[in-house]
Formats: C-alpha cells, structure tokens, sequence
C-alpha cells in the first residue's frame, strides 16, 4: 500500500538516536511528510528521524493502524543502522492519532 512507506532522514553527524514519527489526521487522513517540519531540529541534534505513514480509515478499519505501525518499528528496526542509527535506541511518537499510535 502507498500509504505503508517510511521516509528516513539521517543526521549529518548520527549519534545513534532514531525518532519514528507518526502523523496524525483522525485515523481518516493525513500522510507521512506532514511531519518532516521537525526533521532539521531533530537531525541537527544528531537524531535519525524518520516518519511513517499507514493505512486510512474507513478503507481500512482498526487495528489495520496499529499493524502498520509495528511494521514500520519494524522495518526501522532492521535498516536504520545504514543511517547511522542504533536499532537499540528507537524511540517512538505522534501527533494526533499518530500520538495514540505510538502510545499503543
């Protein structure tokens, strides 16, 4: 699905800190780039951030959501270190539903 994707931003200097990002839109709309306004403070900080997208309601009903939220930890998980990013040190949030994402 189109919505099921990653965008990974890497830090210049990595400290091995990731942020996984997840929009937030009502569980109804919203996708992934709508988080990347952080992405210069954090990666100036040497954090590894990264914002995930998954799939919408009422397409797809809950816990659709929270699935595609673990692939992305997932899928972060194993690739990150590419980025210079520690899969030990991954840590997760939100805006909005993509907050109650994370908190789940």
């Amino acid at each position: 699905d189109p919505y099921c994707s990653l965008t990974i931003v890497p830090a210049a200097e990595p400290n091995g800190n990731v942020l996984v990002v997840f929009h937030g839109g009502g569980w109804t709309n919203g996708y992934k780039e709508w988080m990347l306004f952080m992405a210069p403070a954090l990666t100036a900080l040497g954090v590894t951030f990264v914002t995930a997208g998954y799939r919408l309601a009422p397409q797809h009903v809950y816990p659709t959501q929270l699935h595609d939220a673990y692939d992305a930890i997932a899928a972060v998980h194993s690739v990150i270190p590419e980025y210079g990013g520690d899969p030990d040190r991954i840590f997760v949030g939100g805006h909005s539903a993509g907050g109650h994402l994370a908190a789940l």
